[in-house]
C-alpha cells in the first residue's frame, strides 16, 4: 500500500468515527425525563405554600396512554384477557393503585356566611349513564383538557337570526363508585336534578379567622387511589341552541373521561400558606 492510499484511509476512518460520535451525542441535546405523578402523604397536617395538587392534565394524558389500547383480542378468551390484565400496576406504571393522589377540585362558588360563621360553596358531581360499560359511577370534574369557543349567526325557520355561542371541549374527572360510603356520607342528591350529587359539607371557620382570610384563596382537594386500568365515560354536556334561551342561544358539546377513584379524604386549605382548615377521612 503506497503512502497516499494509507493517508486517504486514515482520513476516511476519522470522518466516519466523528460522524458516529455526533449521532450518539448531538450538540446541545438533553435527555427529557418522563413526567411521573407525585404520591400524596395521607397524614400530612400542612401543605406546601401555593400547593395545587397533582397536574391533572398530565395525569389524564398518561393514564389514557396506558389504558386506551387495553382490549380483548379477537382470539383471546375472557379468562385469558382477565389474566393478562390482572396486574393493574404493571399496566399503569408509573401510576399505581396503592399510592394516594391529590386533585384540586374546581369549586364553582365560595362565600362566607358571617352569621353561621361558615363558608358556603357549590360543587356537584353527576351520575354516569344508566347503560353501557360506564354505568353505576358518579363523576366529579377535575379539569378542562380541551376547550374551543367561538360564535356564529344562526336563524330559525321564521327567519329570526341570533348570535350563537358555540363551545366544544373535553373534561377530565374522577369516578366514584355509586355504592361507596363517601358518596352516601359526603354528598346528597339534588332534589331538582336527580342525576346530580352535591357536596354537602359547610366549612366552619370563626369570624375573626375568616376576616384574616379575606384576600386568600381557599381550595378543595380530593385525595384517593386509582381503582382500575380503564376509562369511565362521563355524561356529555350537549345543548342545542334555542332562540328564546334567556342566556342567549348556546351550542355546546363537551365530553368527559374519568379515572375510577377510591376517594379517601377531602381537604380544605388556604392555597397561599398551605394551612389545612378542615379535613375528613373516609
Amino acid at each position: 500500500m503506497n503512502k497516499a492510499k494509507f493517508i486517504l484511509l486514515l482520513i476516511i476512518a476519522f470522518l466516519v468515527s466523528a460522524a458516529v460520535g455526533c449521532e450518539k451525542t448531538p450538540v446541545g441535546s438533553s435527555v427529557v425525563k418522563q413526567w411521573e405523578p407525585t404520591a400524596f402523604t395521607l397524614d400530612a397536617d400542612r401543605l406546601p405554600p401555593n400547593y395545587s395538587g397533582i397536574d391533572a392534565v398530565k395525569f389524564y394524558e398518561m393514564f389514557k396512554s396506558k389504558v386506551e389500547n387495553i382490549k380483548k383480542g379477537e382470539f383471546e378468551t375472557s379468562k385469558e384477557f382477565a389474566k393478562r390484565t390482572a396486574n393493574k400496576d404493571l399496566l399503569l406504571s408509573p401510576i399505581n393503585t396503592s399510592d394516594f393522589y391529590a386533585f384540586q377540585i374546581p369549586i364553582i362558588r365560595m362565600e362566607y356566611d358571617a352569621d353561621a360563621q361558615a363558608y358556603d360553596y357549590y360543587y356537584s358531581c353527576e351520575e354516569t349513564y344508566s347503560f353501557g360499560n360506564s354505568k353505576n359511577w358518579v363523576t366529579c370534574r377535575v379539569a378542562h383538557i380541551e376547550r374551543m369557543e367561538d360564535t356564529y349567526v344562526g336563524s330559525n325557520a321564521f327567519g329570526t337570526s341570533r348570535t350563537v355561542e358555540r363551545r366544544r371541549g373535553h373534561d377530565f374527572a374522577v369516578a366514584i363508585p355509586k355504592g361507596s360510603v363517601v358518596l352516601r356520607t359526603a354528598f346528597s342528591k339534588d332534589r331538582d336534578l336527580s342525576e346530580y350529587y352535591k357536596l354537602r359539607d359547610r366549612l366552619r371557620v370563626p369570624l375573626e379567622k375568616a376576616r384574616n382570610l379575606k384576600d386568600m384563596n381557599i381550595a378543595l382537594l380530593f385525595i384517593g387511589r386509582v381503582m382500575d386500568a380503564k376509562i369511565i365515560e362521563g355524561r356529555s354536556d350537549l345543548r342545542e341552541p334555542k332562540i328564546d334561551d334567556p342566556l342567549g342561544p348556546r351550542d355546546i358539546y363537551i365530553t368527559q373521561d374519568a379515572v375510577p377513584f377510591e376517594l379517601k379524604k377531602i381537604v380544605y386549605y388556604v392555597v397561599q400558606t398551605g394551612e389545612i382548615l378542615w379535613q375528613r377521612a373516609y
